[in-house]
C-alpha cells in the first residue's frame, strides 16, 4: 500500500514538474538577432526580428519570424519560420516548415520539408532526407531528395536527384508565356514515377533518368463555371459577413485598443508576427500538460477557450490594420475612420485569403500577426496596470 501511495505521489510530482522541462526555451526579439558560431542554445529557440541569423547550435526546435532569416548553423530539432526571405545553409536534424517570399536551401535537412513561397531553390549541395512538399510559383531543384516530391505551382525545373516519386500540379494553364511549366533537365534522376497535371506537355530531356513511367494528367478547362463561382461567392459572403460582425463589435466597443493595437502592429511587424507564432504553438502544449495533471483541467479548458477567442479575433484585427494602411495611403481624407478601415480591410483581405495556394499562407500569417498584436497590447496594458478600454 505504501509503495502504491509513493508511486501516485511520484507520478503527480513528475506531472507537476513536467511543464518546466517541456517548456524550457529561449526567446529573443529585436531588429538584429544573432546566434554566433561558438554559441549553443539548449532547448527550443524563439526569435522575432527584422534580421535573424543562426550560425551556432540549437539543441531543440527553432520558431522564428523575420524579414531575413539565415540559418547556417545546426538545429537539432525542427525549424518552423515565416519571413520575407529564408536561407538554410546549415544542418536541420528534424523537419523544415517555412513560409516566405523566397526560400533557398543549401544545407542538409535530415527529415522532411514543407515549404510555401513565391520562389523556392534547392541548390546542388542541398539534401533533404525525407519527403518534400512545395507550394510555390517558381521552383528549382538541383539537390537530392531522399524520398518523394509533391508540389504545386507554375514553373518547376528538376535537375537533381529525387529517390522517390514525383507528383506535380502545374497551374500554368492561363499563362501565355510558354516558358512556364515543367522542365526536367539533363542531370535529373528520378527513382520512381513522374506524374504531373498540366494543360501542356513537360519539357523532358532525353538524358534525364526516370525509373518509373511518365504520366501526364490533363486539366479540364471546360465546365459549368457559373455554379462554381456562385458557390465561391456564397462561401465568401458568409465568411465576410461573419468577420464584419466581429469587426463592428471591436470598432464599436474597443475603439481605442483597436487603434493602439494596429499602430503597434505596423511599428513592430516582425515582433508581432513572432509573438503570434509563439502563442499559437505554445498554448496547445500548455493546455495538454495542464489537462494531464488533472488538477489543472479547469484551467486548461479556460485557457483553450481564451486561445480560440484570440484566434478568432486575430484575423479580424489584421484586416482592420490592412484597412487602416489602405486608407492612409490611398484615401487620406478618411484615414481616421476606423469603421471604414474595418469594412474595406476585411473585404479586401478575405478576397486575398481565398487565392489558391498562397491565400492560406497569407491567412495564417494574418492570424499570427493579429494574435501577436493582441498579445503585445495586453502585455503593455498589464505593465501599465490599466485597462485600455
Amino acid at each position: 500500500m505504501k509503495n502504491f501511495k509513493f508511486k501516485i505521489l511520484a507520478m503527480f510530482a513528475v506531472l507537476l514538474l513536467l511543464p518546466a522541462a517541456v517548456l524550457a526555451f529561449t526567446a529573443e526579439n529585436g531588429n538584429a538577432i544573432y546566434v554566433g558560431e561558438d554559441k549553443t542554445i539548449n532547448g527550443n529557440y524563439y526569435a522575432a526580428g527584422t534580421n535573424v541569423t543562426i550560425d551556432g547550435r540549437v539543441t531543440g526546435d527553432v520558431f522564428c519570424a523575420g524579414q531575413s532569416i539565415v540559418i547556417n548553423g545546426t538545429v537539432d530539432g525542427d525549424v518552423i519560420c515565416a519571413g520575407q526571405s529564408v536561407s538554410v545553409g546549415g544542418t536541420v536534424g528534424g523537419d523544415l516548415r517555412v513560409a516566405a517570399s523566397d526560400i533557398n536551401i543549401r544545407g542538409t535537412i535530415e527529415r522532411g520539408a514543407t515549404v510555401a513561397a513565391a520562389n523556392v531553390s534547392i541548390e546542388k549541395d542541398a539534401r533533404v532526407g525525407w519527403d518534400v512538399l512545395i507550394a510555390a510559383a517558381n521552383v528549382q531543384i538541383r539537390g537530392e531528395l531522399g524520398r518523394s516530391l509533391l508540389g504545386a505551382g507554375a514553373n518547376y525545373v528538376l535537375g537533381g536527384k529525387i529517390n522517390g516519386d514525383v507528383d506535380l500540379y502545374m497551374d500554368s494553364g492561363s499563362m501565355k508565356n510558354k516558358s512556364y511549366g515543367l522542365a526536367v533537365g539533363d542531370t535529373a534522376v528520378i527513382g520512381g514515377r513522374l506524374a504531373y497535371r498540366s494543360v501542356t506537355d513537360a519539357d523532358i530531356s532525353e538524358k534525364a533518368q526516370i525509373s518509373g513511367e511518365v504520366i501526364r494528367k490533363t486539366i479540364k478547362t471546360t465546365g459549368n463555371k457559373s455554379s462554381g463561382m456562385s458557390g465561391f461567392f456564397a462561401i465568401y459572403a458568409l465568411a465576410v459577413l461573419s468577420a464584419l460582425a466581429v469587426g463592428w463589435v471591436l470598432t464599436r466597443f474597443w475603439k481605442t485598443p483597436s487603434v493602439q493595437m494596429t499602430e503597434n502592429m505596423f511599428a513592430k511587424f516582425w515582433p508581432a508576427l513572432g509573438f503570434g507564432l509563439l502563442v499559437f504553438i505554445l498554448t496547445p502544449i500548455v493546455v495538454i500538460i495542464l489537462a494531464i495533471t488533472l488538477i489543472g483541467i479547469r484551467l486548461a479548458f479556460l485557457l483553450i477557450w481564451t486561445w480560440l477567442t484570440v484566434l478568432m479575433l486575430s484575423k479580424v484585427v489584421a484586416g482592420i490594420a490592412v484597412g487602416r494602411l489602405l486608407l492612409r495611403n490611398f484615401w487620406a481624407a478618411k484615414k481616421d475612420s476606423l469603421n471604414l478601415a474595418m469594412f474595406i480591410g476585411i473585404i479586401i483581405s478575405w478576397l486575398v485569403f481565398y487565392i489558391p495556394f498562397f491565400g492560406w499562407i497569407l491567412s495564417f500569417a494574418a492570424i499570427l500577426w493579429g494574435m501577436g498584436g493582441l498579445i503585445m497590447y495586453l502585455k503593455a496594458q498589464y505593465k501599465n496596470n490599466k485597462v485600455g478600454i
